[in-house]
């Protein structure tokens, strides 16, 4: 297991320096920001950052633990009951006053999103983002971005070799908010 969360670690190393790379281009960083990201539905689609973002919940104290797994108790209920107008926006529920109480073991989406960045698909087709909120309403023009594809196509092997070490089926569609993640019981037999 730790040879695996290594190399998730080492990943995210990887994301996070690319990511201040690209947003030294733009002289552009999250700090002080009064548009918080974690205000965004994001989806994730693997078991191994479901893991690490237990790791890092049981590393908090459990009054903290608390209102974190309260707050996605809260998140899911409005989302289930969002009436479909408009997008849907709440904040994580490991945030607390703007900050990520876990900052250390959030997902990659979490680490990327922020910089002009693409995507590179196996059937040939290239999705390209402006970036958040801010970044996109500065700039016009994009000529520095994150490719994403290989973080994802690592991600990828690191997921493979979770679910094999863990008897979680290859085939299993994966696809969960961090309030779901944070609930969910698929990983309540490994120790976190």
């Amino acid at each position: 297991m730790n040879k695996i969360l290594d190399s998730l670690e080492k990943l995210y190393e990887d994301v996070e320096n690319e990511f201040s790379t690209i947003g030294k281009n733009y002289d552009f960083n999250c700090s002080g920001c009064v548009t918080n990201c974690c205000t965004t539905l994001f989806y994730h689609y693997t078991f191994v950052e479901e893991y690490m973002l237990r790791f890092g919940l049981s590393k908090v104290d459990s009054d903290i633990q608390s209102s974190i797994i309260e707050n996605s108790k809260r998140y899911i209920f409005k989302k289930e009951n969002f009436s479909g107008k408009g997008k849907f926006k709440m904040m994580c529920p490991a945030n607390k006053d703007g900050l990520c109480i876990i900052y250390k073991y959030r997902p990659m989406i979490c680490r990327i999103h922020g910089v002009p960045s693409k995507l590179a698909f196996p059937n040939g087709r290239v999705d390209f983002y402006k970036g958040c909120e801010v970044m996109a309403s500065k700039f016009f023009e994009f000529p520095y971005f994150l490719d994403r594809t290989r973080f994802f196509q690592n991600l990828s092997l690191i997921e493979q070799k979770f679910r094999k070490e863990f008897g979680k089926p290859l085939g299993y569609k994966f696809k969960k908010t961090i309030a779901q993640m944070i609930l969910s019981k698929d990983l309540d037999n490994l120790d976190v």
